[in-house]
C-alpha cells in the first residue's frame, strides 16, 4: 500500500526518535531527582538533619525549595509536551522550544546562585560547570532543530 507524502512524514521517526527518548529520559530523571530530594528532606534524611542543625544557610535552603518547585513544574510541562508529541499537535514545537529555554534559564540560575553562595570551588564546581555547559549546548541544538526542521513542520500539523 502506497502512502501519500503527508502520511510518510507524519510518523515519529528519524531524528524525532531521539527527541522522544530524551523527553522520556528528562521526565523519568526529574521524577527520580524530585523523589530523592523529598526523601532527603524527610525526618532522618541528610537535608533535614543539616537544616535542623543550622549547617545549611538561607541561600541553600531557598535553593532546595526552588529546585523542588521548578522540577515539579518541569514534570507537568514535560508530561504535557509528551501528550502533544504523540498527538502531533502543532503547539508541540513552541512548547518544546519553551521547555529548552526554561531548562537553559534554570541551569544558569543554579550556576548564579552557586556562585553567589561561594560554592563553585573544588570538584563539585567542575561538575556544575560541565552540566550547565551541556544543558546550554543541548538546548541550542534542540531549539535549532525544532525551529528549522522541515520534517518537524510536516509532522506537527494538527
Amino acid at each position: 500500500m502506497l502512502r501519500s507524502g503527508w502520511e510518510r512524514h507524519a510518523r515519529l521517526s528519524g531524528w524525532l526518535i531521539p527527541v522522544q527518548i530524551l523527553m522520556w529520559w528528562m521526565l523519568i530523571g526529574t521524577l527520580l531527582y524530585v523523589g530523592g530530594t523529598i526523601a532527603r528532606l524527610m525526618p532522618g534524611g541528610a537535608y533535614a538533619a543539616n537544616m535542623e542543625s543550622g549547617a545549611v544557610n538561607a541561600t541553600w535552603r531557598f535553593m532546595i525549595q526552588f529546585e523542588l518547585a521548578s522540577n515539579a513544574l518541569l514534570i507537568v510541562f514535560i508530561a504535557i509536551l509528551l501528550v502533544q508529541l504523540y498527538k502531533r499537535k502543532r503547539s508541540f514545537r513552541t512548547g518544546a522550544v519553551a521547555l529548552l529555554i526554561v531548562i537553559l534559564a534554570l541551569s544558569l540560575i543554579v550556576l548564579g546562585v552557586a556562585y553567589y553562595a561561594d560554592a563553585l570551588h573544588g570538584a563539585g564546581a567542575a561538575q556544575l560547570w560541565f552540566k550547565a555547559l551541556q544543558n546550554c549546548i543541548l538546548a541550542l541544538v534542540g531549539i535549532l532543530y525544532l525551529a528549522r526542521s522541515k520534517r518537524v513542520k510536516r509532522t506537527f500539523v494538527f
